[in-house]
């Protein structure tokens, strides 16, 4: 009952279908073998640390990007010929 206070739903299937996402067992392997990569790559770190806001969230080690900026860091990343592979 308190999420659907806080996200002003009367019902809780609402909060369900547009705010509780499943991650496909590829995509969620695919972005810890990302995390891996830029974890080891100094420069990586670097250029975050340059180019991301001071305030952005971290799970871990893990920078929380929304999808709606994912496409522009990875721009980012390859224009400073950091490789995304």
């Amino acid at each position: 009952m308190e999420i659907e206070a806080i996200l002003c739903h009367t019902d809780v299937g609402t909060t369900q279908r547009f705010y509780i996402k499943t991650v496909w067992k590829d995509v969620e392997d695919a972005m810890k073998q990302l995390e891996r990569k830029i974890y080891r790559a100094p420069r990586a770190l670097e250029w975050i640390d340059e180019n991301v806001q001071p305030d952005a969230q971290w799970f871990g080690i893990t920078l929380v990007v929304e999808h709606r900026y994912a496409w522009a860091l990875a721009q980012g990343m390859t224009d400073e010929r950091l490789v995304l592979a």
